[in-house]
């Protein structure tokens, strides 16, 4: 019986249009994929703008380059570290890693500005251990705050080429 009742709702689902919330509409994903692949992302001289920026064009899909870029992403990043905790030898046992990235977008053509923010990520490591161990967490610290920056970013370009095709 509850099987039936299961067949006549799909049924009567498929019947009346709907569709799931997750659905991933093939045309709009095309769309977006035309916005992504006109973005050029502004290059910089120091690492971890090459880093970020290198984060950004494999979220992207580089592959389907666009000759014509119509927007051009710059962002500026600040780092700072904050010792927490003290051992016995009054070193720091640990440090928050944070980093503040200001970005910026605008359409090439017209020179505005499309939108702009920024975005604020902190993470800890700890520092008890050797000089090696110490800089491998920190870097690890620091990878981890950059993907959480390129994740940010990336789906606030997303919202806003989904609002610019409706």
């Amino acid at each position: 019986m509850l099987f039936r009742a299961f067949i006549f709702t799909c049924l009567l689902l498929s019947g009346c249009g709907f569709s799931p919330l997750y659905k991933h509409n093939e045309t709009e994903n095309e769309n977006l994929s035309a916005h992504f692949s006109a973005l050029d992302i502004q290059a910089s001289d120091t690492r971890i703008h090459q880093q970020l920026r290198n984060l950004l064009l494999e979220q992207i899909d580089v592959h389907k380059q666009n000759n014509e870029k119509r927007y051009i992403l710059s962002f500026d990043i600040e780092v700072s570290e904050t010792p927490l905790g003290l051992r016995n030898d009054h070193a720091p046992a640990r440090h928050i890693l944070r980093i503040k990235t200001s970005y910026m977008l605008k359409n090439t053509l017209t020179q505005k500005i499309i939108d702009h923010g920024f975005v604020v990520k902190q993470s800890q490591y700890p520092t008890d251990q050797s000089g090696f161990v110490n800089r491998l967490a920190r870097e690890k610290a620091m990878s981890y705050n950059l993907h959480n920056v390129r994740n940010h970013i990336y789906r606030r370009l997303a919202r806003i080429f989904y609002q610019t095709q409706h």
